[in-house]
């Protein structure tokens, strides 16, 4: 297909060589767009090679033209070839097997932080509350009927120990606990080695060594322990607390 326009008076010819592109024989030599007359105009200069590319505009512009253009620019955007895409897919897999169990990991970590964070924020808080009270306070293992007949591994609660029993009586259900701390279904459940029944403090801040003559130690263990990832607490009779890694027991 042929179309014949004007430029500076003499007769040049634009060629539709491919339905994919334009192609401009310029015999007149360089021209712009000032220079074009009629009902085709170039938005940029031209060199004089033929095959040198032109981008048209206008709204009288043909319709086999428009077309030629349309599928010109249609060209320019291509898509990913099969080996790209396969690449691609085998790149995400891989990142894939390699960060799922690193997260589970990292989010595991964090749940052993959380918990050893609570419970050492626990003994704290039972301790300034009997200095605060004047009173024995107590740690004990947190049941269902807020009693200490729970698992340690179910949650704890503080609360004030009016008669320094060591667990919630109705002697100590006039006062609601200071504080209770519930695990939450699906968190990384830790073994609890050497705890005792209860943890209480006196008015003084020092612990009761009632149950625990000379201090107290244990750890925390959790499941696919690794290195030296047990966490050990141990209180002083003064009420001192410090709380150390040290190596697993069970493993992974």
């Amino acid at each position: 297909m042929v179309l014949r326009f004007f430029a500076r008076g003499k007769t040049d010819t634009l060629f539709i060589l491919h339905p994919r592109r334009v192609c401009v024989q310029l015999p007149s030599g360089v021209f712009g767009v000032d220079d074009i007359v009629g009902f085709i105009t170039f938005r940029r200069t031209v060199v004089p090679f033929v095959g040198q590319m032109g981008q048209l505009i206008g709204t009288a512009t043909p319709a086999f033209v428009r077309f030629a253009i349309q599928m010109h620019k249609m060209k320019s955007t291509q898509g990913f070839t099969l080996i790209e895409v396969m690449t691609a897919l085998v790149v995400g897999l891989i990142m894939l097997l390699v960060g799922i169990p690193a997260y589970n990991a990292l989010m595991a970590s964090n749940q052993v932080t959380a918990h050893v964070n609570d419970f050492a924020g626990a003994i704290q808080l039972a301790r300034s509350e009997a200095v605060k009270r004047g009173g024995a306070v107590t740690i004990c293992p947190q049941a269902a009927n807020g009693s200490c007949s729970g698992a340690w591994a179910d949650g704890w609660m503080v609360f004030p120990d009016r008669d320094g029993a060591g667990v919630r009586d109705m002697n100590d259900r006039a006062e609601d606990p200071v504080r209770v701390w519930q695990v939450a279904a699906g968190d990384v459940t830790p073994t609890f080695t050497n705890m005792p029944a209860y943890i209480r403090f006196l008015a003084s801040g020092e612990l009761d060594t009632t149950n625990a003559a000379g201090g107290m130690t244990f750890s925390f263990e959790f499941p696919h322990c690794e290195g030296n990832q047990v966490r050990q607490f141990a209180i002083s009779t003064t009420g001192q607390m410090t709380v150390t890694k040290t190596s697993c027991t069970s493993g992974s």
